[in-house]
């Protein structure tokens, strides 16, 4: 790390654009931040390849994540054909108009050392918000709904409490695989932070997804459990969630009950309960249109038509609160599965390298768990980190010879 450090310093004028790109990315500060460094992106390609842009453009077809990552766009754009309402079919799209750029071009730009340097940016992007969050717990500040109660800062608290999540289990992963002792200190410093992030926000579906990603991991490497580092990171971090859960016991509690009245009187209130009788919504119009789906701009407008027929007082809402249903819903199984099998093939393609390959299934476990209770993919900058990590590892089964730093 103490290299990769040196080499930020010393890198490049492109380089440096990127590498700003990714540190600021978790802070997401205005609309515009993300399509103005897409257009950045592209005119240093082009500036970069001259000519041999479409030259450089036939290593991202070479990869074969990339092509499965891109029928899934190209699926989705098709899915407009059968929608309805085309002004919010396209609204839906806009997650996947910069990431048909920046995939591209990221793959071809970097190589697998600077891609590693972006991952561990990163890891610093989740701590430095981490501190940001922890001043509005400590009041050193205020802004807007963030207070001592809800320190989200300026993004909501179910995207920053996944930041968090996602901060812990990058700085364990660095900290683990890190061979300089003082850099070793500076994840060590990350995982602390992010783990008070984690528990002072108030996304408990980011922190039962937590659980659930770390009960998966646990499973999967039971025979290396008992290893000294992986021994001290694990019991931290289930003291810390035990902590967590205790201090927002009484939100969990009533949780339980709400869905509790969900399953006794099929009353639907409350957070939890409002979010059940959208899945069940949701789940009617997935029967409906199994293979194909509804349209990219259809599910919301059939989840209000179905809600209003039932006079149900939740026919306002514009999604369903569920990633996984939401996706079925606009795009059918079809669609669902060449994204979900889009991320399996990645991880499966980079199994080799264990460092990256437990960071990839880490991140996407966060999201896949996380995206049952919230709409992740929708939100920003969670879905941007979701492609841009895609590219990132993608390049560590890179054939290409000539990067931004060759």
């Amino acid at each position: 790390m103490k290299e990769s450090l040196g080499q930020v310093a010393n890198s490049n004028k492109y380089l440096i654009i990127i590498y700003f790109f990714m540190i600021t990315t978790p802070f997401y500060f205005f609309p515009s931040q993300y399509p103005l460094f897409t257009v950045f992106f592209v005119i240093m390609f082009i500036v970069y390849y001259k000519k041999e842009v479409f030259v450089q453009l036939k290593v991202a077809f070479i990869n074969k994540a990339l092509i499965l990552i891109g029928l899934y766009f190209l699926y989705t754009y098709l899915a407009l054909l059968w929608t309805s309402n085309i002004e919010h079919g396209f609204a839906v799209q806009k997650v996947y108009r910069e990431a048909l750029f920046y995939i591209p071009i990221l793959y071809i730009f970097l190589n697998q050392k600077t891609a590693e340097i972006s991952l561990k940016l990163f890891c610093i992007g989740f701590g430095l918000y981490a501190l940001y969050s922890i001043g509005y717990y400590l009041e050193f500040y205020q802004y807007g709904a963030s207070t001592k109660d809800n320190p989200q800062g300026h993004l909501g608290y179910e995207t920053v409490t996944v930041m968090m999540s996602l901060g812990v289990f990058f700085s364990s992963i660095f900290y683990y695989f890190e061979s300089n002792n003082k850099m070793k200190y500076l994840f060590l410093f990350i995982f602390i932070v992010c783990l008070i992030g984690l528990g002072i926000n108030n996304g408990r579906a980011a922190q039962l997804s937590f659980l659930l990603v770390l009960i998966t991991l646990i499973i999967i490497y039971r025979k290396n459990i008992f290893s000294k580092k992986t021994l001290i990171v694990f019991l931290s971090s289930i003291i810390i969630l035990g902590v967590v859960f205790y201090k927002h016991k009484d939100r969990f509690e009533i949780g339980y009950l709400e869905l509790k009245k969900v399953v006794v009187e099929k009353k639907y209130e409350g957070s939890w309960g409002i979010r059940a009788y959208m899945y069940l919504t949701g789940i009617k119009i997935i029967k409906e249109n199994p293979f194909f789906g509804v349209g990219s701009g259809d599910s919301k407008d059939t989840y209000r038509l179905i809600a209003s027929k039932e006079n149900s007082p939740h026919a306002w809402f514009s999604h369903m609160h569920n990633q996984h249903i939401e996706l079925l819903s606009r795009y059918g199984f079809v669609g669902y599965s060449l994204l979900l099998i889009s991320v399996i093939y990645l991880l499966y393609s980079i199994r080799e390298n264990r460092k990256f390959f437990i960071l990839g299934l880490v991140f996407y476990l966060t999201i896949f768990y996380n995206s049952f209770f919230n709409t992740l993919l929708d939100r920003k900058p969670i879905y941007i980190l979701f492609f841009v990590i895609f590219a990132l590892l993608a390049i560590l089964n890179k054939k290409d010879i000539k990067s931004i730093n060759n």
